[in-house]
């Protein structure tokens, strides 16, 4: 990954990581994810950011946006950045630094499927071991996708419909269920074959191992 994002360019897809300073987390509480969400739909307004989806974890912001080619992805993460800091500074005072100094920006491959990138975002919340569903997380693109809010609407929903060319919108919310359900499912496999390993790891050292002498000598 870059430290940030240096060109842009039209139709690039951007997976983005802002770290809290240190790994603090600043978002334990849901009125602060809450705030960063109030703030990015203000960045959508004001620049016309395109978020395909989104997950405030407790200590970093997890984004994947759509970039128009007009350089509002800086500009948007700044100043979101920016009056995030503000906020929670105005409410309680602090000498150190909120975000990390640069957050993290990676291109999604054209050959990566963008549903499948989507779904683990949506599961990086089970696999942080915040909730036992993506659905429980109501901070995240796939809820408010599944349960959209009647104003302030974040998510891009024009820009998924041209990306995963579904039928209609109940037919995006079911792609996005199937693709949740899909990786839950291969991590689940990838958990027990790790356990099984481990256990049979354990088996062959167990009977690789010496038998244990006796401490002292049996006197005939």
């Amino acid at each position: 990954m870059t430290n940030a994002i240096r060109t842009t360019a039209r139709g690039n897809i951007w997976a983005i990581a802002h770290r809290c300073y240190q790994g603090k987390p600043h978002f334990k509480h849901s009125a602060e994810r809450r705030r960063y969400l109030y703030w990015l739909f203000q960045a959508r307004r004001r620049f016309g950011l395109s978020i395909l989806n989104f997950s405030v974890h407790p200590n970093m912001v997890h984004l994947l946006l759509m970039d128009k080619g007009r350089g509002e992805i800086p500009s948007s993460l700044q100043t979101v950045a920016e009056r995030m800091e503000c906020d929670v500074n105005r409410r309680t005072p602090c000498s150190e630094s909120f975000w990390e100094s640069l957050y993290q920006a990676a291109i999604v491959r054209p050959d990566e499927s963008v549903a499948a990138r989507m779904a683990a975002l949506d599961v990086s919340v089970v696999h942080a071991g915040l909730v036992s569903h993506p659905l429980c997380w109501r901070e995240s693109g796939y809820y408010e996708t599944l349960y959209p809010p009647t104003r302030a609407r974040r998510v891009d929903v024009t820009a998924l419909q041209q990306l995963l060319n579904p039928r209609d919108l109940a037919h995006l919310r079911q792609m996005r269920r199937w693709g949740v359900s899909t990786a839950l499912h291969r991590s689940d496999l990838a958990q027990n074959r790790s356990m099984t390993l481990q256990r049979s790891y354990r088996l062959v050292q167990g009977l690789l191992r010496p038998a244990a002498q006796p401490r002292h000598k049996l006197v005939p």
